[in-house]
């Protein structure tokens, strides 16, 4: 992609729209606007016009469906965008919120959002499943989880963050 890389400003601009697009869908819109000429221009130029035109709708295609899993992942979030998320959240198809406390690979206890996404495993009738667990108090994204039947198979666990004033800085 030519030109400089995006501003905090956009990158914000662009976080907040994916999270407001979970409960509005058209507002993705906008990223497709903002970028599709981009990356258009990228594919073009490694498969041809007539591939890329394929190549960018289904580039497009995909982060629309897997939106919900940027939102989750991003480590700083305005409350404005966790009331959206959460409203969106608990209207799609698959989700609920576990019926009891997890606990984290850190050790943690918190809520989950989880989500029967995928198909059944090989060799089981089990289906894998996300889980997003949730800081009780704050109800930030502590890490993520992926479980088959009751045993976790994979994810991950947020320590700590901070804002810090410039990269590299530890807060």
């Amino acid at each position: 992609m030519s030109g400089p890389p995006p501003s905090t400003a956009r990158t914000q601009d662009d976080a907040e729209v994916v999270a407001r697009s979970l409960e509005h869908p058209e507002l993705f819109a906008r990223l497709y606007d903002r970028y599709a000429p981009d990356i258009h221009r990228y594919a073009a130029r490694r498969l041809g016009d007539g591939a890329a035109d394929d190549s960018t709708s289904d580039t497009f295609l995909v982060a629309f469906r897997i939106r919900s899993r940027y939102v989750l992942s991003a480590e700083v979030m305005p409350s404005k965008g966790l009331a959206s998320l959460y409203r969106a959240l608990a209207a799609l198809p698959g989700g609920s919120v576990v019926g009891h406390l997890v606990e984290t690979a850190s050790g943690r206890r918190a809520i989950a959002l989880e989500y029967h996404t995928r198909d059944p495993c090989p060799g089981t009738e089990e289906t894998l499943r996300d889980q997003w667990p949730l800081d009780p108090q704050t109800y930030r994204v502590l890490g993520m989880r992926m479980l088959v039947g009751e045993k976790v198979v994979g994810g991950n666990s947020l320590v700590a963050t901070a804002v810090v004033d410039k990269a590299g800085e530890r807060g």
